[in-house]
């Protein structure tokens, strides 16, 4: 019935990603989404025993795509991995009407990656512990990035409490050390929750499904605009030094997403966005020939 249906439907995209099961079982789940944003579920390939190829998962999505018809389809979408890009790849050179989309989601996480390798901001990412689980803290995934600010933020809840027990002595660090530089790491981590902040957010509303391009680059204006107000402010009022928000607005800046798409949305007519000439008239400088360089 799903594929009698989407049959009828045209500018289908297909997203798929790799996840591994608790057995643990290698499974590889296609999706198909429609332009009313309904997602409908296709397939699901067990491949604990195969190796995951590029030509294995461009056969597997052809599968999928054929079942419904190559017509049918306007773009494809997948998580960022060597594998799975190089299959999307493939997969539009052969059916030349989709469109490759790039994972923004995963993007924002390898940006919140880029800012977690800053010295000034490099405190110790192992929040969790691995001892004993601790129920109030966050676990960090390994290529989730954003994970490293949900366990910051659930550590920065706790941290009155443990400096109040340290300081009547019910409990104490192994590592003197850590006790030494308390001050210095709380200062750290309430930086790290602020500029992140805007970044989590926004990629907690672009996982939603009726998420597309255009609303990408407006939460990457809205990222951005965000981090200029907090950094406008000063090192005084924020304690955020002005050589740690030039690291961080580089590492943002270096990131762009889906202009063309925003451009083309009917919702922001033109004139909101693109600047009016003041005159009708174009005016063109033609510097005066250098006697030296001819």
């Amino acid at each position: 019935m799903q594929i009698k249906a989407l049959r009828m439907i045209n500018n289908l995209t297909l997203t798929f990603n790799g996840n591994t099961t608790q057995k643990p079982q290698s499974v590889y789940t296609v999706h198909a989404t429609a332009p009313s944003c309904e997602t409908y579920f296709l397939d699901a390939h067990e491949a604990s025993d195969e190796q995951h190829t590029t030509q294995w998962v461009t056969d597997k999505l052809l599968k999928t795509v054929h079942s419904v018809g190559e017509g049918n389809w306007g773009a494809t979408c997948s998580d960022s991995t060597n594998v799975t890009k190089a299959g999307c790849h493939e997969l539009i050179s052969i059916v030349s009407t989709m469109l490759d989309l790039c994972d923004a989601v995963h993007h924002l996480h390898n940006t919140i990656g880029d800012i977690n390798k800053l010295p000034k901001l490099k405190f110790e990412h192992n929040l969790a512990g691995n001892d004993e689980p601790v129920k109030a803290l966050e676990k960090i995934g390994k290529t989730c990035f954003g994970t490293y600010w949900t366990a910051a933020n659930a550590l920065d809840l706790c941290l009155p409490h443990i400096h109040n027990l340290v300081v009547a002595k019910s409990i104490k660090f192994k590592n003197m050390k850590i006790q030494e530089k308390y001050n210095e790491f709380e200062q750290s981590l309430l930086q790290y929750i602020t500029i992140v902040a805007p970044i989590i957010q926004s990629l907690w509303s672009l996982e939603a499904a009726h998420a597309n391009a255009s609303n990408i680059f407006i939460f990457w204006l809205a990222i951005i605009a965000m981090l200029n107000d907090l950094f406008s402010k000063g090192p005084d009022v924020t304690g955020i030094p002005v050589s740690l928000s030039h690291e961080v607005m580089a590492i943002i800046n270096k990131q762009y997403f889906y202009f063309v798409a925003f451009a083309l949305d009917p919702r922001y007519p033109k004139s909101d966005f693109l600047k009016k000439p003041t005159s009708n008239t174009t005016i063109i400088v033609i510097p005066v020939l250098s006697q030296r360089t001819g």
